[in-house]
């Protein structure tokens, strides 16, 4: 049991730590407007829970989609962060200029 707990944090660890360099990363691609589509999280079944959010956004005339997801070691944050983007909504995302399909979610 104790083993199974030690996935759990790594895992969600792991996310965070993926999920900061992407962040830095993008520090100087710009910012656009990006319209929620879905928001979920799912109970998980093993390791940590994710909320998804999927978002459609336009870019230098093209429309493109993307999948957001927040790691969380509790479901009711996760549920809560979804109650924060709700479908229908905006958040504001940054999109790589030379590869228009590439975005970082920044939330709303």
């Amino acid at each position: 049991m104790g083993g199974w707990f030690l996935d759990i944090w790594i895992e969600w660890i792991v996310r965070m730590i993926a999920k900061l360099i992407h962040r830095m990363r993008s520090r100087s691609w710009p910012v656009v407007d990006a319209m929620i589509t879905s928001s979920d999280c799912p109970r998980a079944g093993y390791g940590c829970h994710v909320a998804d959010i999927h978002y459609d956004y336009e870019f230098a005339g093209e429309a493109f989609s993307a999948l957001h997801e927040e790691p969380f070691l509790m479901h009711a944050l996760g549920r809560d962060y979804v109650l924060d983007h709700p479908v229908n909504s905006r958040a504001r995302i940054r999109v790589k200029p030379g590869s228009p399909a590439v975005a970082v979610f920044l939330g709303r």
